[in-house]
């Protein structure tokens, strides 16, 4: 990685970061339009490779203001390097930009201390500032909102925010009240106190569900490190590469809350009524069809899923631990190829639906299930399944676009819904545990992209 020199203003290279202290900027790019903009971000091809000759000590012209004044601050703190993604990455390379991309939580992680600069905060001790302003300042600030910072707000140890005049607002430790009021991260997590191995993976998509990237393609990106996963970046490739990013997820973290977004039933499935019809219908090209989400902002109301283990699940279920296998999740042409539990349950017009039961908990303690219902050409040996139904009585039909429908699955489609632990193990010899293909993406060539900056 490359570190600036915040006593002689150039870049030094170095192999671990983790045997160099240095500190870490956070910041939202600067863009003409913006409150207080001076000018555009300063890149890695605009920084000389030594010192200019008679430059000043500590005098840096050819740096950015905003440059100056972190390399300012981080001496402060008696720091003598600095890694800022604007200056410190070549772009220009395909390998490096990868590499950062896969790395930058690491780096993150390893920084003594981050400067979250908010350009769009006051500082408390400026005159005239009412109480409270600042805090509905840090509300409303853009970096909370941006899909990159997620990541550095929650990596390093040690975050200390700054107003757009560089002057200390307070710690990550200190406002993990107000944080948490802001993005619904949890105190416990901000102070480090507790491991994000041990938040859902709903819960940590959650966290990005309000957030805002550039391009389609950094929605997936950004959230590598909360991950701990890696994938090489392919520009272009738009909301394909959220997909990419939930199926390495599937292969690495065995936590079925990822496929628990999207509505839930608001009236309850029965599972004794006798079958009156069939309520299978056919919505090929919109995404809340298929396993897999689209974006982080389907996992909105998902914080409160629970992963449990699959020998919890068992037991709830009444089931032996041999009788409930591993649904080791493949990826293939036809689909996501899992064994999980199903159970038939009937909508309210007798229509009869087949739910996988996840291993999760609703925080109502109730277990989690994931609607699903047969394509009209599948057979009982090759089952291929989408998700989700339409309430009681109403019918959707084929959409020849993938987004045209989007409106009415909103408002009438529902993938998920719940039961009492107790009404399953009554109805134990009625669970199957079936390999299924469940459609989880929309096709490639179906999703748009652009190219993207950090």
């Amino acid at each position: 990685m490359r570190l600036l020199n915040t006593h002689t203003g150039v870049l030094e290279s170095f192999e671990d970061p983790r045997k160099v202290s240095y500190a870490i900027l956070s910041h939202v790019w600067a863009r003409k339009g913006d409150e207080n903009f001076i000018r555009e971000e300063q890149n890695f091809e605009e920084l000389p490779s030594v010192p200019p000759p008679n430059a000043e000590p500590l005098k840096f012209p050819w740096l950015s203001p905003k440059i100056q004044n972190a390399c300012l601050v981080a001496r402060r703190h008696s720091l003598r390097y600095i890694w800022i993604d604007t200056c410190c990455i070549d772009k220009t390379s395909s390998a490096e930009l990868s590499e950062a991309i896969n790395s930058m939580y690491h780096w993150y992680r390893c920084a003594k201390i981050c400067y979250a600069f908010l350009h769009d905060v006051d500082s408390p001790s400026k005159p005239g500032i009412k109480p409270g302003v600042v805090k509905s300042q840090l509300k409303n600030s853009k970096w909370f909102r941006r899909g990159w910072t997620l990541q550095e707000l929650i990596a390093p140890r040690d975050v200390l925010f700054l107003s757009k005049e560089w002057l200390v607002i307070g710690s990550k430790y200190d406002l993990a009240d107000d944080v948490h009021n802001i993005t619904k991260i949890d105190t416990a997590v901000l102070r480090h106190e507790k491991q994000l191995t041990d938040v859902s993976v709903a819960a940590r998509m959650s966290w990005a569900s309000e957030r805002e990237t550039t391009y389609e393609e950094d929605k997936a990106y950004c959230l590598l490190g909360i991950f701990d996963v890696h994938m090489p970046p392919i520009y272009g490739e738009g909301r394909y590469a959220f997909t990419r990013l939930q199926e390495a997820v599937l292969k690495q973290i065995p936590d079925q809350t990822i496929l628990a977004w999207g509505t839930q039933n608001r009236q309850e499935l029965s599972l004794d009524q006798s079958p009156k019809g069939n309520s299978r219908v056919s919505v090929r090209d919109s995404h809340e069809s298929f396993l897999l989400a689209s974006s982080p902002q389907d996992f909105v109301q998902s914080r409160h899923i629970a992963p449990i283990p699959l020998g919890t699940l068992a037991d709830e279920l009444g089931l032996t631990a041999k009788a409930l296998p591993y649904p080791n999740f493949t990826v293939t042409a036809y689909g996501i190829f899992a064994t999980l539990p199903l159970v038939t349950c009937y909508d309210q017009t007798g229509g009869m639906l087949k739910v996988a039961l996840l291993a999760c908990k609703h925080r109502r303690k109730r277990l989690v299930g994931l609607v699903l219902r047969s394509l009209p050409e599948s057979s009982p040996q090759n089952a291929e399944m989408f998700v989700g139904a339409p309430p009681s009585g109403k019918k959707i039909l084929d959409a020849k676009n993938p987004f045209t429908l989007g409106m009415q699955l909103s408002l009438d489609y529902f993938r998920l819904t719940t039961f009492a632990p107790e009404d399953l193990r009554s109805r134990s010899t009625t669970i199957e545990t079936t390999p299924i293909y469940i459609r989880h993406h929309l096709q490639p060539s179906q999703h748009g992209g652009d190219r993207n900056d950090l």
